[in-house]
């Protein structure tokens, strides 16, 4: 657990601890229970989907027993490659994060829910011993492929990142692909461990064959970032060589903008061929969830506090693409 101090917060979670104890004063005093949800944005196969995670924390002197309840929005009911996905296929290697510092002595993975109805997971007879925690995921349907898209670059739920990409013939032969990044923070909030990278892929490593689309002779950046050679996925399910290129920020405060470029120069050497920019974003955000409050159902009087956050973990394709072809390198818009 990371442990920053949030006085909002803290105060909200105090607030519901007591307003739990005044209420039984008279009688057995109610179990404290610190409750930890995080939205996570993520991809399967570039589509959005939601990773939605909720640790409870019982910091009582007793057991509880709960039953947890998790509500799908209207029209997130999907099924497909990937999702919806439970247990070790819907774990985050990132620790959650928390404003508290709590250390519980075990933390146990529930099982797979029940489905109740068509849109409702429940996990019952949940038992939950003092001291220790439980946690309940899953990966569900967030979006169609372009959710994200904007006419000049993307917007991840109020963090707007504006594309600007380039092509330009050089006089000895030969072309320089400009690739510009602005990224700001309209969430109202500040964005935590900010990380925005790029890849574009200049050559596709095929089954039974290679191609290279650039032949490259150059690459330059903007002095914030540094460029890599890397091999990763080229947007269109294969391995693919290029270049990588990534902005890390501390914290991007509200109504702040970062900026980067990439340029690529050298020698187009494929007669019909595209380049889709990859783009990663990875961070954390102290705002309104952006999925349904699990709902906790204990079976003896309880005081409950919490804290929610939403956090970054995406690999999309851009809608701008370079399309190599017999006349050269041109910037055309994706369908």
């Amino acid at each position: 657990m990371v442990p920053r101090l949030l006085p909002a917060a803290l105060t909200i979670i105090a607030f519901a601890f007591m307003a739990g104890r005044t209420a039984t004063a008279a009688g057995k005093q109610p179990v404290p229970l610190y409750v930890i949800e995080r939205d996570t944005l993520q991809t399967r196969n570039y589509v959005p989907i939601v990773n939605h995670q909720t640790m409870v924390v019982n910091l009582g002197d007793r057991p509880v027993k709960l039953e947890l309840i998790s509500k799908i929005p209207p029209g997130m009911n999907k099924k497909g490659d990937g999702y919806p996905a439970f247990l070790e296929e819907s774990l985050l290697a990132d620790p959650l994060f928390s404003p508290l510092e709590v250390a519980p002595k075990k933390t146990s993975y529930l099982a797979k829910p029940e489905l109740a109805g068509e849109a409702t997971y429940v996990w019952r007879n949940v038992s939950l011993p003092q001291g220790e925690s439980v946690v309940a995921q899953y990966d569900n349907f967030f979006g169609e492929a372009g959710l994200y898209w904007r006419d000049d670059g993307f917007n991840f739920q109020g963090l707007q990142v504006k594309t600007a990409y380039h092509v330009v013939k050089r006089t000895q032969g030969g072309s320089e692909l400009s690739l510009g990044f602005e990224v700001t923070n309209r969430t109202g909030e500040p964005v935590q461990d900010l990380g925005i990278g790029v890849f574009v892929p200049v050559r596709r490593l095929l089954r039974d064959s290679e191609s290279t689309m650039l032949e490259l002779d150059r690459i330059c950046t903007s002095p914030n970032v540094e460029a890599s050679r890397l091999t990763k996925s080229d947007g269109f399910g294969e391995a693919a060589e290029g270049v990588g290129a990534g902005l890390n920020v501390k914290e991007l405060a509200p109504g702040k903008t970062e900026k980067f470029f990439l340029c690529l120069s050298g020698k187009a050497v494929t007669q019909a061929a595209a380049s889709w920019p990859i783009l990663t974003v990875t961070g954390r955000s102290i705002r309104p969830a952006v999925w349904p409050a699990t709902i906790i159902r204990p079976d003896t009087p309880v005081s409950e506090g919490r804290f929610s956050y939403l956090a970054y973990n995406l690999v999309v394709k851009d809608r701008q693409i370079f399309r190599f072809s017999a006349g050269g390198v041109r910037v055309e818009a994706a369908k």
